[in-house]
This record gives C-alpha cells, sequence and structure tokens, in this order.
C-alpha cells in the first residue's frame, strides 16, 4: 500500500541488492528504505531494466560465492515482489539517457536512472559510488544532508534539507542524489 503524497524516489539496482546481501556496505540503511517502501511512505519506481539488472547481479553474486543459488532465487522474488513502480523506455526517455551517458562518460543503463528521475522530478539513490561521483560535481543536482538511514519511516524528514554536492562529508554513496531542477 501507499500512502497519498508518497515521496517518489527513483531506487536503483545496487541499492536493492543491498537489501538482501547482508555483507554489502549500507545494508542496514538500505533495509531502512526498504521498511519505509513496505510502510507505504516511499514509492519506488525504475525503469523497466531493474528486473533484469536484479537477476542478472544476483546471479554473479552467487557464481562469486557471495549466495547459494537457493538464496539468489530467493533473492529474485523478494526484491522483484516489491512494489518498485517500473516505467517503460520510450524514445524520448531513450534519448534523454543517451545524452545524459555521452556528456558524463557513464553507462547507458545506468542513465536511465537519472533521465527517469529527471522526468518524473524524484529523487535518485544508488549505491554506486562511480556514478555518484560522476554527478555529483557538475550536473545540476543538489545532495541530501543525510544518509538512508535516516528514513522518513523513523520520522527524520530533514534528510530532504539539500547542500551542495562540493560538501565532502556527503560524498557517500548512501547518501540520496536529488534531482531538483524544478525545486
Amino acid at each position: 500500500m501507499v500512502w497519498f503524497g508518497a515521496i517518489e524516489q527513483v531506487v536503483d539496482c545496487s541499492v536493492a541488492l543491498k537489501w538482501k546481501l547482508r555483507q554489502e556496505p549500507y545494508h542496514a540503511e538500505a533495509v531502512e528504505l526498504l521498511l519505509d517502501i513496505r510502510a507505504g511512505i516511499v514509492e519506488p519506481i525504475a525503469p523497466v531494466i531493474f528486473v533484469a539488472e536484479v537477476g542478472s547481479a544476483l546471479l554473479r553474486a552467487a557464481r562469486r560465492g557471495r549466495l547459494t543459488f537457493d538464496e539468489a532465487r530467493q533473492a529474485i522474488d523478494d526484491i522483484l515482489g516489491v512494489n518498485v513502480s517500473l516505467v517503460e523506455v520510450t524514445p524520448v526517455l531513450a534519448q534523454r539517457a543517451f545524452e545524459i551517458a555521452w556528456a558524463h562518460q557513464q553507462g547507458f543503463f545506468d542513465c536511465l536512472y537519472v533521465a527517469v528521475a529527471e522526468a518524473r522530478g524524484a529523487e535518485f539513490w544508488t549505491g554506486d559510488q562511480r556514478l555518484f561521483h560522476a554527478f555529483a560535481a557538475t550536473f545540476p543536482l543538489s545532495v541530501g544532508s543525510a544518509i538512508i538511514g535516516q528514513s522518513v519511516h523513523k520520522g527524520a524528514l530533514q534528510r530532504r534539507v539539500s547542500r551542495q554536492c562540493s560538501e565532502p562529508s556527503l560524498s557517500r554513496w548512501c547518501s540520496p542524489l536529488l534531482w531538483a531542477p524544478w525545486r
């Protein structure tokens, strides 16, 4: 169930994997975000490639011995069972992602998430440090003032206050990227 007025957040595969991979850095903080989603406070959105990326990443984790085959299969069911609203990749969205990827020397699939966040005026949460740093200094983004662990579920609405991207203490993966061209 999603509350009326739920906070729309683009969540990429790297954050979703942290829900199941306990040894990942910031696993507990990612689980806090999951609690917000389950409580209907946050509405997660992602491009349709999210489904394939989750399957691919969990297969890779199982092959590397981070999960057993059965654990990986269950993790696919669990992650894809979360009510993530999937956004179709239209030609317009694909063109925008391509432009962003070209301009910032990033992968096309990663930039589909950025393009969705831009189109929806939504926060973008990633666990991909390389992607975060590529955009933090140059793209018209603001960085949230706190980490995922200070979630709305716990009543810490202060994280929506924004600061400059260049602040070093906020350049960790778990600081959400906020797309804010219309704010």
